[in-house]
């Protein structure tokens, strides 16, 4: 089936969120458009914005009861909001969000390393470059990391390997690196920053040999955790929290909104990455996977036509008799394979 590629207003932004599974990419989403909407958190106090239904616990500072939050304006089958066993996201989705003369289309995706296994991974892989081929560009893909993994994991190296196998390498200049939760490593990379680099130049010095920049100018630090404060704190959870911890949490809120801003400012400054590229790789892939079998199935009969050819030429040269006699002893050998019509078109998947 064909699909019909979305038109863009000029004003329209679409960014791809890619992370480990519980990096928090949906909670990033819902921070995000408040840090783009709200300078300070009492702003947002009065109407947060959650395009993704919110769930998780806290513990009380007195008691260390656990409490479960929730901010879930409409119930959304797609985010798994239950089951701690499972990862949040199931399937790749986009969330619009319009502030000013600004519409954002941001695509979030189920995690890398998904908690069902390397074969989830493979497919939620492929479900991932079938969605974003309903986009004529994407302005930025989005790499979300914690900035305390020392180590980034072996399913994580292999789920990225196969991202950057299926782009096309002008796809570089559009990956970008955000960080959540990074007021334990004062708003910077921390540990990771160093894991990520070694990484990228694996990619760079091996295939797909694809060269990603990581600096500053590419590289952005939030902190999820004023969101979570916020839902904490507003209708109906209504929770209550120390002045020095509230100000903590104003503080990252502050240090997130700028971080917010210049990462809206980098983003516009890109050169849109053509999603047409990765389609036009992707369907060259496919056709040469496509065209593996009757390739062989041809070979093979070419070799098996040579034997025939050169057992009969032994039999001539050994023969010793009259050219009649010959002729009722050998032929000439030949194979061939023959197209089946189908009664309908079929779709090779």
């Amino acid at each position: 089936m064909q699909t019909q590629t979305k038109t863009m207003t000029k004003n329209e932004i679409t960014l791809l969120l890619l992370g480990e599974s519980g990096v928090g990419k949906s909670t990033f989403i819902n921070a995000f458009v408040n840090y783009m909407t709200y300078e300070t958190m009492a702003e947002a106090k009065d109407q947060p914005h959650c395009l993704i239904p919110v769930s998780f616990t806290v513990s009380d500072e007195e008691t260390y009861e656990l409490k479960t939050i929730k901010l879930c304006p409409h119930e959304d089958p797609n985010e798994n909001t239950t089951d701690s066993t499972r990862s949040a996201t199931q399937t790749s989705r986009c969330y619009r969000f319009t502030d000013g003369n600004i519409t954002l289309n941001i695509i979030d995706t189920p995690g890398i390393a998904d908690t069902e296994g390397i074969e989830r991974d493979n497919k939620n892989m492929e479900n991932l470059l079938n969605f974003i081929s309903n986009y004529r560009e994407i302005k930025a893909i989005c790499v979300l990391l914690k900035p305390t993994e020392a180590r980034i994991g072996a399913l994580f190296k292999y789920c990225l390997l196969q991202l950057f196998n299926h782009l096309n390498k002008s796809a570089a200049d559009n990956i970008l690196f955000l960080f959540t939760n990074t007021r334990s490593t004062r708003y910077s990379p921390g540990d990771t920053g160093h894991a990520l680099k070694s990484l990228l130049n694996t990619l760079k010095n091996k295939p797909p040999n694809v060269d990603i920049p990581c600096n500053k100018s590419n590289t952005f630090c939030f902190d999820n955790e004023s969101f979570r404060y916020l839902a904490a704190t507003v209708p109906p959870n209504d929770l209550v929290f120390s002045d020095d911890l509230t100000q903590e949490y104003i503080r990252s809120w502050n240090q997130s909104v700028e971080e917010c801003a210049r990462l809206l400012q980098y983003i516009v400054s890109l050169t849109p990455y053509n999603v047409m590229d990765t389609i036009s790789l992707n369907n060259a892939k496919q056709n040469i996977q496509l065209l593996i079998e009757p390739l062989v199935d041809i070979s093979k009969n070419i070799a098996e036509n040579i034997i025939d050819c050169e057992r009969q030429m032994s039999v001539i040269k050994k023969f010793k008799g009259d050219i009649q006699e010959l002729n009722t002893i050998v032929g000439v050998p030949f194979k061939s394979l023959k197209p089946k019509l189908l009664d309908n078109p079929c779709t090779a998947m």
